[in-house]
């Protein structure tokens, strides 16, 4: 891969760390939401927002983690390089999916593994 194209790769993983780390609430702003209320459903729909908040909350935690690693790969040299088979992952499947580790033959692969392994666990 050129550096003009980790370089704009890289812009790309720092905007969207940019763009999780502004508009997240922070768990301490999600477990602070306390409310006395009277009824029963309140409190149950508070309580469902909070813990899907939680949820998002994790995920997103997951992303930056991975968007953190991919930078540490480009910076290591390492980066487009498919953790599976070693070949190189192809530009177009960086651009749309920037944290992959794996090229589209290994992911598929992997994929068509966990099915199985799902069907053989019924």
């Amino acid at each position: 891969m050129k550096r003009k194209e980790f370089e704009t790769i890289r812009k790309m993983l720092v905007a969207m760390i940019h763009e999780l780390t502004s508009k997240a609430l922070s768990l301490s702003e999600i477990r602070g939401i306390h409310v006395n209320l009277p009824d029963p459903s309140d409190v149950a729909s508070l309580t469902s927002h909070r813990d899907f908040s939680l949820i998002v909350k994790e995920r997103e935690r997951e992303l930056l983690e991975r968007l953190r690693e991919a930078l540490e790969q480009i910076d290591s040299g390492v980066y487009g390089i498919c953790e599976d088979c070693g070949e190189t992952i192809a530009l177009k499947r960086l651009m749309a999916r920037p944290t992959t580790s794996l090229c589209v033959a290994c992911q598929s692969h992997k994929e068509v593994h966990e099915r199985r392994l799902r069907a053989a666990s019924y």
